[in-house]
């Protein structure tokens, strides 16, 4: 029998946790992200105790025997507390099992756990890279005082957290954070020098110039010429090294998060960031989720806020990925205009500005990036055991002339040399490799077997088109869905749940942490949905946006139609089974109606929604109709679920053609009943009556079709709920061509329509991003 301390022990002892974390993640739902966590470190650990064990009788600098033989010590003392905590210590069968509903870690521990095996990983992958023994001792000593210095963290944060009421304001300000991705993009030049020719020149120029200088300075590259890992560095840098008060709020726009993309967004997100300093600057704005703040008023805050410091810094990230790019500037342009004090770093791609728009432009040229691409293969390089026998020299020879000037493609090809299996193979491919970026995800592309190509291009689908980000359990559900099915079962799903990932290399990205999987890169949303791509060989994954909405709106409506969903107002408790036997189902609850919006709804896509929508029995017993408002307000006796209308929340969806087809099929009733067909019929949380909640929302075209069909707009009704200005642009609007007010403040596609965001399972706690939940 292996010694339990030993690199062979350890790696048991990992594989025992591993399985019962494996076993509290069944049923143990409220701990999930803990439990991921928990994995991903035990994951790598095993992982690195593997190439230590191959390694120990390797020659080469490494520490004394006894360090080594002391951290494998700790290792196996953390192995043994979690898998002692994690071990039922109850005695009957019931016992055990109620105990295995209970996360056994509360904050403090499982931070300190956590926190413990990235510090025993980290000293296991310094021995192996042949680290000073300075270092490594640092490394121990750190682990031995953890406890006292997480506490101490813990302790430090709660004293400067914001009340309760004060972080629902922020929330509701900025439902989109940019830590996750520019922690992303700090990760690229983390230890190494890269980006310094930027931020050390132009940019620190820029940012101290005494003179008259451009208030904005537009950073400009190609997609995949690096311009997120700049713009994180510059971020750092002029956080860490400004002098004086210098405060620093920072957005990133991208193509995988609509919310990121809208100009309210981006301003909330330096609004809030602000605050963290200048709490003062949320005086006066309500904790009232209904209230809408509109850019102006947000413009106001940042510039009343430049006043208290002596220069403000605001960033945007790929602004050329926004729908809200022009708006975006000119609320720039405003801002810089309004206060001397205020600068802002603007990142895009090449593209023209108008020409009274002050700004200093510089551009990401090739062979400025040439330093940064040599430090990033040498790094990919040392951390693969496979690419450390290749000389440096012969990587940078044979990739840096033909990266021009693209970070993204020189990724993909290390991606690539980094998964063959000798160096040999390594020498084979290297001058093989493609020539573009797009000839990179063709071959990509042309690498997947046939067989399971419409499975990658299925998830292509569903990722370039999200209205949030995917996890990837919801992802594996998704792809699986076909036409016609009344339900999905085990021999329907994946088997493994990283087939996607492993299909997609190269062109999906996945956070292990966060379960989230998105396309790796704006350059692989550009080119399958391009022309670019229907000449070539890998034209089978081209994405046409009005067959793929089409497409995703039937498969959403076949999955809500799925038999084990009639079941109408079912209870908490099957709810929640029925949320975890079906990952897909809150997304697709919560979804399905943006997609029918922006889909020219043909014959299959309406019958369909006539079959969830109109069908004779869905307003008794247990319809999926009454079963998809339950999904969205689970309160306790389904009070709304049992009262709903379909005319209202067709209305409050927006989705006119559907409205339409309502009246066509003279599913609609003018005489005053309580049929719930009514055209006046009140319901939802408000017992507020179809054609206001569609003014409400801002879907003046359904407005007209109701007023045609004889409903009453109550304008002193609407004032109470949406305040005048949607009463003055619904009185304005009725009577011109426009279909939707561009002003208008309230409800957009990542704005869900006030349904019940707080219960989502994608999301933590209770409604973190402040979503908006009044009635409707």
């Amino acid at each position: 029998m292996a010694d339990p301390v030993s690199a062979t022990g350890l790696v048991l002892q990992v594989v025992v946790v591993l399985k019962q974390l494996y076993e509290y993640g069944k049923s143990v739902k409220s701990a999930r992200k803990e439990i991921e966590a928990l994995q991903t470190e035990l994951y790598a650990l095993k992982g690195v105790l593997g190439d230590v064990q191959d390694g120990q009788n390797t020659a080469g600098l490494r520490p004394e025997r006894h360090e080594l033989s002391v951290m494998f010590l700790m290792a196996h003392e953390v192995l043994l507390s979690l898998n002692t905590k994690l071990t039922s210590s109850e005695s009957t069968k019931l016992e055990r099992a109620a105990q295995s509903m209970k996360w056994p870690f509360d904050k403090s521990q499982y931070t300190e756990k956590l926190v413990k095996l990235e510090r025993i990983k980290t000293w296991f992958l310094s021995y192996m890279m042949g680290d000073q023994r300075t270092a490594i001792r640092d490394v121990q000593e750190g682990l031995h005082n953890l406890t006292t210095i997480v506490q101490e963290d813990i302790a430090e944060r709660r004293t400067k957290s914001l009340t309760e009421a004060q972080q629902k304001l922020l929330d509701n300000l900025a439902p989109v954070s940019p830590d996750s991705i520019h922690e992303r993009g700090c990760s690229t030049w983390q230890d190494t020098n890269a980006g310094m020719w930027f931020v050390a020149g132009a940019f620190k120029d820029w940012l101290n110039s005494s003179s008259p200088a451009p208030p904005v300075m537009v950073l400009m590259g190609s997609s995949g010429s690096g311009k997120t890992t700049l713009v994180s560095r510059a971020v750092e840098e002029a956080t860490l090294q400004s002098s004086g008060p210098l405060l620093v709020a920072k957005a990133y726009c991208t193509y995988a998060d609509n919310a990121s993309q809208k100009l309210k967004n981006v301003l909330g997100s330096w609004v809030a960031q602000i605050a963290g300093t200048l709490p003062s600057v949320l005086d006066g704005f309500s904790t009232n989720t209904r209230d809408r703040y509109s850019v102006q008023q947000l413009e106001r805050r940042i510039v009343d806020s430049s006043s208290l410091v002596d220069a403000l810094l605001l960033v945007v990230d790929a602004v050329n990925e926004s729908g809200e790019m022009v708006a975006i500037y000119e609320s720039i342009a405003r801002i810089t205009t309004a206060a001397v004090n205020i600068k802002c770093l603007v990142s895009a791609t090449p593209h023209l500005l108008e020409e009274d728009f002050s700004h200093q432009r510089v551009d990401v040229q090739a062979d400025t990036m040439l330093s940064d691409m040599t430090a990033y293969i040498d790094r990919v390089r040392m951390q693969n055991r496979v690419l450390r026998t290749i000389p440096l020299e012969c990587l940078l020879d044979s990739l840096l002339p033909r990266t021009d000037g693209m970070f993204r493609w020189l990724e993909c090809q290390m991606q690539y040399l980094a998964a063959q299996p000798t160096s040999r193979v390594v020498l084979r491919v290297l001058n093989k490799l493609p020539s573009t970026l797009d000839d990179t995800y063709e071959s990509i592309l042309l690498r997947v077997p046939q067989a399971v190509r419409p499975l990658l291009t299925e998830a292509l689908n569903w990722l370039a088109f999200a209205h949030r980000p995917l996890r990837l359990g919801e992802l594996n559900e998704a792809v699986i869905i076909e036409e016609g099915d009344h339900d999905i079962d085990v021999h329907c799903r994946l088997h493994n749940v990283d087939t996607l990932i492993a299909l997609g290399q190269g062109l999906l990205r996945w956070d292990p942490i966060s379960s989230i999987v998105m396309l790796a890169h704006y350059s692989v949303w550009d080119y399958l949905t391009s022309s670019r791509i229907t000449g070539s060989l890998a034209s089978f994954a081209y994405l046409d946006e009005s067959s793929c909405m089409s497409m995703t709106t039937r498969k959403c409506l076949t999955y809500l139609l799925m038999t084990p969903f009639a079941v109408g107002v079912c209870g908490q408790e099957t709810l929640t089974r029925l949320r975890t036997a079906y990952p897909l189902l809150d997304y697709v609850a919560t979804r399905w109606a943006l997609y029918a919006r922006k889909s020219s709804l043909g014959t299959e896509e309406m019958n369909l929604v006539a079959a969830l929508l109109m069908d004779e029995g869905l307003l008794h017993g247990n319809s999926n109709f009454r079963f998809w408002i339950y999904n969205l307000f689970p309160d306790r006796e389904g009070r709304i679920a049992i009262t709903a209308s379909p005319l209202y929340y067709a209305a409050s969806f927006g989705l006119r053609t559907v409205v339409e087809e309502m009246i066509k099929r003279g599913k609609v009733k003018r005489q005053k009943s309580s049929d719930p067909w009514y055209i006046e019929h009140k319901c939802g949380r408000s017992s507020s009556s179809p054609i206001v909640v569609a003014a409400r929302r801002g879907h003046f075209d359904v407005v007209r079709v109701l007023q045609e069909a004889g409903a009453d707009l109550p304008m002193a009704h609407l004032a109470n709920f949406a305040g005048m200005q949607v009463v003055t642009e619904s009185l304005k609007l009725m009577r011109s061509s426009e279909p939707r007010s561009t002003y208008y403040t309230g409800w957009d596609d990542t704005e869900l329509p006030y349904l019940g965001i707080h219960n989502n399972a994608f999301l933590s706690g209770p409604n973190p991003k402040g979503f908006p939940t009044g009635p409707i």
